[in-house]
């Protein structure tokens, strides 16, 4: 009475392993067109919705934002860390974002800081070590080593000319 097909799927179903090969689109890893807005003031979650809305409007004003990626304020347990990812239609825009909105005066006590998302990402090559000016640098990377050189003699023996300082001296 049923209006389903019979039980018997035997020449349909295999015993062996069934094999899916699952495609990818390639992941995209240039992130020119998002910015990071840093210096936000740090706010609970439930003002979270309010400073994206605020974020979204600045940036708006500037370029196109994409309508598939959100503001994105990660959270720090029940506050926000005062930076946001917004990412826009094109480069052209977020470079536009960079050059208009750094250093906007957001509030009394919060000028904010703009730099693409790329330019910030590139710093993750800087070496974690402080070395005080004079100290030799660490090498890295096949560069030669920038530890200061000695004069030479020659600059020793021969002094440098003063300068023409025109009618006064």
């Amino acid at each position: 009475m049923s209006n389903l097909p019979s039980d018997d799927h035997s020449d349909y179903m295999s015993d062996g392993e069934v094999q899916y090969e699952v495609k990818h689109p390639k992941l995209n890893e240039n992130f020119s067109t998002t910015v990071i807005i840093a210096n936000l003031p740090q706010v609970p979650e439930s003002k979270v919705s309010k400073l994206t809305a605020v974020l979204g409007k600045l940036a708006g004003k500037v370029g196109a934002l994409s309508t598939a990626t959100p503001p994105l304020m990660p959270m720090n347990g029940d506050k926000t860390h005062g930076f946001a990812f917004i990412t826009f239609q094109s480069s052209a825009d977020a470079t536009k974002c960079v050059e208009a909105i750094n250093n906007y005066q957001f509030d009394k006590s919060h000028k904010l800081s703009v730099h693409g998302y790329d330019d910030v990402y590139g710093l993750r090559t800087v070496q974690d070590t402080y070395v005080e000016a004079g100290e030799a640098l660490p090498p890295r990377g096949g560069h030669r080593s920038l530890a200061p050189r000695p004069r030479s003699e020659g600059r020793l023996l021969h002094p440098p000319r003063p300068r023409n300082r025109g009618p006064l001296g």
